[in-house]
């Protein structure tokens, strides 16, 4: 091989090298996007995590609610909650804004309106009530200046939530009012069960889904609730 030979066959793997490299790069940065997680749509009920470090840690564990699905644990020390919720379910952590004080938030099979979902919540305990008279003032105060929010159920008596009185309230509500909503989009299903925590706030975990699929995660939702632990 002459001279000439050599230095092209040269700048040939210089060039070859190059390419392969650019190549892996953009590879690379293609398999990133496609494997990020997927982001919330706007209006979804399901925020991202933006709790403290080390307030929040997970275990896994095995089930014994009459079920073989594994299960993991989420605690949080700082907010004094302690839940199991399924594997399969995604958790989002805490959130906390001017509208919403949200300690931990779990989504089943993701669809365009963030459901199904339970959530865990803190609000403020006005005065003196008691829990029933906080589900009684909460809720009605929904349903009249919420346009198709309508109460179906509120009960108190013999409920409880990690061994507190606790109040049990049943909701429906319009979700999409759309031409191009579908009928099962229209209208969704809220179970929530709240008490008061040893700090004077009302802390409750919700379950909402569409009202045509309420029934389908109802089981899930009744073990994280029935999990539940507030310290």
């Amino acid at each position: 091989m002459n001279i000439l030979q050599q230095k092209v066959s040269l700048i040939f793997v210089v060039l070859s090298a190059v390419t392969a490299l650019l190549f892996f790069e953009g590879t690379q940065g293609q398999y990133a996007i496609s494997f990020a997680p997927t982001p919330q749509t706007p209006g979804s009920q399901l925020p991202p995590p933006t709790s403290p470090p080390g307030s929040e840690t997970q275990s896994e564990t095995t089930s014994t609610q009459g079920t073989d699905l594994s299960e993991l644990i989420y605690e949080n020390t700082t907010a004094g909650v302690k839940v199991s919720y399924p594997s399969d379910w995604k958790n989002f952590g805490s959130y906390h804004d001017e509208f919403l004080d949200s300690i931990a938030s779990f989504q089943g099979p993701v669809d365009k309106h963030g459901r199904p979902g339970i959530q865990i919540v803190s609000r403020s305990l006005e005065g003196d009530k008691n829990v029933e008279e906080y589900a009684n003032t909460f809720f009605k105060n929904e349903e009249k200046n919420v346009e198709g929010y309508k109460i179906e159920q509120i009960i108190t008596d013999g409920v409880t939530l990690s061994g507190k009185p606790a109040y049990k309230a049943v909701v429906t509500y319009n979700i999409c009012i759309a031409e191009d909503c579908g009928e099962e989009e229209k209208r969704g299903k809220m179970l929530e069960v709240g008490t008061v925590n040893d700090n004077g706030k009302i802390v409750a975990i919700n379950y909402d889904s569409y009202e045509s699929e309420y029934p389908k995660y109802l089981g899930i939702a009744e073990r994280m609730i029935d999990s539940l632990e507030l310290r």
